[in-house]
């Protein structure tokens, strides 16, 4: 069963961003500081005509009730983000790996508001794909990890799909250091604690020790 969201609406998250950080509802907020880029993406997407949905406390865009894309604000830039990007064709090279050990997921990386009119066929083109894709029951054969995850981190990163991204987004290093870390606990209860108190770090990009 999923969580329930961080922030009340969609809405609420181009307003005052995610609720995952301490930067939340202030000026330094990475969804304020990129709200007219947002918005552009926001329209976008919404002319694909993908139902808009809140979940895992971002704008996650849907067709017949599966994910194809979100869109998320990070201090540096935005994304659009595609579930199954690994499988779009992009003869161009537009859409990039969310960190070095995606397995499926792709975005497209704007770090300018103009950004959107200069991919906005390129970006139509991907949904469209991202929609047939999905209406074809098409499915990405995972690497195996270097790793066994702690099933109380499978059944969060099974939850939230944000945080499954930005834990793979960190060196190996880091990586093993949390598995360990979380995996060393005795029990379920304690080893989620663990979980819960690291999530923080992780989208930071710090690694346990950081």
């Amino acid at each position: 069963m999923a969580l329930a969201p961080r922030i009340p609406s969609v809405d609420h998250y181009f307003l005052d961003g995610c609720g995952r950080c301490e930067r939340y509802a202030t000026e330094r907020c990475s969804a304020r500081i990129w709200s007219e880029l947002l918005h552009e993406l926001r329209q976008l997407m919404l002319e694909s005509g993908m139902k808009e949905e809140l979940k895992w406390s971002a704008p996650c865009y849907t067709h017949n009730g599966k994910n194809v894309a979100m869109i998320g604000a990070f201090k540096d830039n935005c994304v659009v983000s595609f579930f199954k990007g690994a499988l779009i064709p992009d003869d161009r090279g537009i859409l990039v790996k969310a960190g070095e050990y995606s397995q499926e997921g792709r975005v497209v990386r704007l770090r300018d508001v103009s950004e959107v009119a200069k991919y906005r066929k390129d970006i139509l083109y991907f949904l469209q794909k991202a929609i047939e894709i999905e209406e074809s029951g098409q499915q990405i054969e995972k690497a195996s990890k270097v790793m066994e995850l702690p099933d109380v981190m499978k059944e969060r990163f099974a939850e939230d799909k944000e945080l499954e991204r930005a834990f793979y987004a960190l060196t190996p290093g880091r990586q093993r250091g949390y598995i360990m870390h979380i995996g060393s606990a005795k029990n379920a209860t304690t080893r989620l604690s663990r979980l819960e108190k690291c999530e923080e770090k992780i989208f930071r990009g710090k690694g346990f020790m950081e």
